[in-house]
């Protein structure tokens, strides 16, 4: 044991430590020795500022000397002089050791000259000592000290005078705050890729009404900016492409499509960061996601009904719009985390059943403008997700995120445009449409069990239901009767599933003659040339 002597200690300030545990301030290595120090403060003034004492323990060590071989120890003399308007006579003592020998043992039995000793105060000082918590890797870890009457060099019987303080014990309290919401970030990764996927009509396939052709074939590939805040706030940047093959069944004002689309999305996400404080050492822990990459492929298929539109000559019939879709998707994502060098994967798997109605109201002499009162309802389930983060063998935490489903609620209205009195008798037609709605999204499951490596287990919902508004405006071009090409900006408000922004375009080609389809009044089908 190697002595150490201060004659006169004060603090001034705050967040004063004194350390004998050889822990560095920002380490997450403990140190490993078997030698102890033992440091005697003849006089800790009294009108010092809260002292953080740091000690080094090991109950593993060899113990053949007694109470002080098996950890450092604080010997506190008197506390004297100083400004007596402001005496503080409360401390702090913080454990550093390996948590993993002393959580789940009982480390004290009282009178036993094999008790770790810790400090030692003298009773006239009137100095006290609280425990202090500390972090080891994502777990807090709270200490139990016993406290006896003893001498000078923490051996209880009849020569006292001093309180000595002994490791009782130890338990972990779980995963740290920024633990917890960094790993809720890094599972609801997959999570807000789905979200930012489910689509609408418009978006996916242009303007699909008096279309005089069978088949279709068509792609789109769309971008945006999403902001999610489940734990940590998240921002992703995702780029989807998007192709799909429809066979049209016409009718008299009327096709029913009915076709398969194939996707593929990605997304590049960041998070906001957040710091522990380690109370032990008044060192700073940052969490948070680093580098996350996600991947999405997607099969759907879907059936749209679509109407030509109503007006006053039709008494306002014929503007129906509808349309299915069943999806499946499987997102993987690759991530790391801030002050981790290993890397992770999540995926899940997902299924989409959505259902979109509405009406088209088609107003002015020559039906130019348009309103679409819509409603869409769409149903989501993915999967359990997992997620392991492991920075040694026995110091790890484990996290699982309960299935998620979402029901998601749309309704609002388009008000449209339609250029036909400027391109009457040309090669090309020409739209423009604004959008506002009010978005629901339902969320149920979701919740998140971290489980650490000392078997300690915290229970999170970090998933709500939340609301938001969304507009959007758009255009869509006709070149001759078999080409369209649609472009679609949107932007939400309010709500924790915010779209800062989505930016799509798209194309359609459509051929084959349509053995049914008709404009609404005519009597013969509508006959379609090659181009």
């Amino acid at each position: 044991t190697t002595a150490h002597t201060i004659n006169t200690l004060t603090a001034k300030g705050e967040g004063n430590t004194l350390n004998l545990s050889g822990q560095k301030r920002n380490s997450g290595t403990l140190p490993t020795r078997s030698n102890f120090q033992t440091l005697t403060i003849n006089n800790l003034q009294a009108d010092s500022k809260s002292i953080n004492f740091l000690v080094y323990a090991d109950p593993e060590a060899n113990s053949s000397s007694g109470n002080n071989t098996r950890a450092d120890r604080i010997i506190i003399e008197n506390s004297n002089g100083g400004n007596s308007s402001g005496v503080n006579k409360t401390h702090y003592l913080g454990v550093v050791g390996d948590p993993h020998k002393i959580i789940g043992k009982d480390l004290y039995k009282k009178g036993d000259s094999n008790n770790i000793a810790l400090a030692t105060v003298k009773d006239g000082s009137d100095i006290t000592l609280q425990a202090v918590s500390s972090i080891s890797g994502f777990s807090l870890i709270t200490y139990d000290y016993q406290t006896d009457k003893t001498d000078k060099d923490g051996n209880t019987g009849s020569s006292n005078g001093y309180t000595t303080y002994f490791l009782g014990s130890a338990r972990s309290l779980g995963a740290t705050q920024a633990s917890q919401e960094a790993s809720v970030a890094a599972l609801s990764t997959n999570y807000d890729l789905y979200l930012a996927n489910l689509n609408s009509l418009n978006k996916r396939m242009g303007e699909l009404r008096n279309n005089p052709h069978s088949q279709g074939v068509w792609a789109r590939v769309f971008n945006g900016m999403q902001t999610t805040k489940f734990g940590l706030e998240t921002q992703s940047i995702y780029t989807t492409i998007q192709a799909g093959y429809d066979y049209a069944f016409g009718s008299e004002g009327a096709n029913n499509y009915v076709g398969v689309a194939l996707s593929y999305a990605n997304s590049i996400s960041k998070s906001k960061t957040i710091s522990d404080l380690n109370q032990a050492t008044q060192a700073q822990v940052q969490r948070g996601m680093k580098d996350v990459t996600s991947n999405a492929v997607e099969v759907a298929l879907y059936n749209s009904y679509v109407q030509d539109g109503a007006t006053a000559n039709t008494g306002w019939s014929n503007g129906l719009f509808s349309d299915s879709i069943v999806k499946f998707s499987y997102i993987s994502t690759d991530l790391s985390l801030l002050d981790q060098v290993n890397t992770y994967n999540t995926s899940n798997y997902a299924i989409t059943l959505s259902q979109e109605l509405g009406y088209r109201f088609l107003l002015g002499q020559e039906s130019e403008w348009s309103i679409d009162p819509q409603a869409e309802v769409a149903f989501g389930y993915l999967n359990q997700s997992n997620l392991k983060q492991t920075l040694s063998e026995k110091n790890y935490l484990d996290s699982v995120q309960n299935a998620i489903m979402t029901l998601r609620s749309r309704v609002g209205a388009s008000f449209g445009y339609d250029f036909k009195r400027f391109t009457q008798g040309k090669d090309i037609s020409a739209k423009v449409y604004v959008g506002a709605y009010f978005v629901n999204d339902f969320i149920s499951g979701g919740d998140v069990d971290l489980t650490d490596g000392f078997g300690a287990k915290i229970s999170l919902s970090p998933l709500a239901t939340t609301s938001k508004g969304v507009v959007n405006l758009g255009t869509d071009i006709g070149i001759k009767d078999q080409t369209r090409i649609y472009f679609d900006f949107e932007k939400s408000f309010g709500g924790t599933i915010v779209t800062d922004y989505q930016i799509n375009l798209g194309v359609r080609y459509s051929f084959g003659e349509s053995h049914g389809y008709m404009p609404k009044g005519t009597k013969t089908k509508v006959e379609t040339k090659a181009p």
